[in-house]
């Protein structure tokens, strides 16, 4: 691993650091249902099926019992780490002050978008069901919105929002769609969207596009690309996704005795999560 901690030296650079661009929160959790305290290698999320009501015929009719359907997706947690070291030798040729805080907080926003990654990741990747969670569900073709060698548009959405309520999902759902910057700007030059005129409450505020009808727009740049080099656009309920946590971010900072005792910031954190409900989540592909 390459040493760059010689960088911060006076004699090369400016007696200040300027934190690295970056994503410092997790822009999904919040927006799935989340397990806390996760004391297993292995998780399920429960799910019980729709009733039909039978018609009563007649007086004193028999009791009909109804089958109720479960099934259940598996959740397997993994954990991430990383250290940082922060050497005297360095300290000691540098007047710059905070240096620890930086490195902290430089962790933690790694930590927060890694929840971010775990999530996008299984929103359409396989799932695992049945009793030992080992039956794959991939992801249903007819939950995804081809391109059309298009970037995000309104139509887009209404064809989406079309394909989760045609499941009678329950309108009280929360409803949010993960984009990038780049639909954003598509967003930004649509009429449909923009214009109060098409729609009560134009989403603009101030340039950021926030809400649209009742859908919530939530910008990550950490969304993937298909086979395509199309942007995989999420729309999904507060419901669709489930996130695990065994152990949340936690952080130590302790002298490394092997290494002339240097200050080692070390950050760790053990997450999974899985698709709950196929029926709740829609991928629109985008051309940027």
């Amino acid at each position: 691993m390459a040493d760059t901690q010689n960088q911060i030296h006076v004699k090369q650079f400016k007696d200040d650091i300027i934190q690295a661009v970056q994503q410092t929160n997790s822009r999904l959790d919040g927006t799935v249902k989340r397990k806390e305290a996760v004391k297993a290698e292995e998780f399920f999320f429960h799910k019980l099926g729709a009733f039909e009501l039978l018609e009563k015929e007649g007086r004193n009719a028999p009791t009909p019992y109804l089958d109720p359907v479960h099934s259940r997706r598996k959740m397997t947690t993994a954990a991430f780490h990383g250290a940082l070291f922060i050497d005297d030798f360095d300290t000691d040729r540098s007047i710059i002050f905070g240096l620890e805080a930086d490195y902290m907080d430089g962790l933690i926003a790694a930590a927060k978008r890694k929840k971010d990654q775990v999530l996008i990741a299984a929103a359409t990747g396989n799932a695992f069901e049945g009793k030992d969670g080992t039956t794959p569900i991939a992801f249903l073709a007819a939950q995804q919105i081809a391109s059309g060698s298009a970037g995000l548009t309104s139509t887009k959405l209404l064809n989406a929002l079309e394909i989760i309520k045609g499941h009678d999902v329950d309108p009280d759902e929360k409803l949010y769609c993960i984009i990038t910057a780049a639909q954003e700007n598509d967003l930004m030059l649509d009429e449909k969207i923009i214009n109060n005129d098409y729609s009560q409450g134009a989403v603009l505020d101030k340039g950021i596009v926030g809400r649209w009808g009742n859908i919530n727009f939530i910008r990550s740049e950490q969304l993937g690309l298909n086979g395509s080099s199309e942007r995989k656009v999420l729309l999904y309920t507060e419901n669709a996704l489930g996130l695990g946590i065994a152990r949340d971010i936690t952080m130590k900072v302790g002298d490394n005795v092997a290494n002339s005792f240097t200050k080692t910031l070390y950050l760790k954190l053990d997450i999974g999560a899985t698709r709950i409900e196929d029926e709740k989540i829609v991928e629109i592909a985008c051309t940027e």
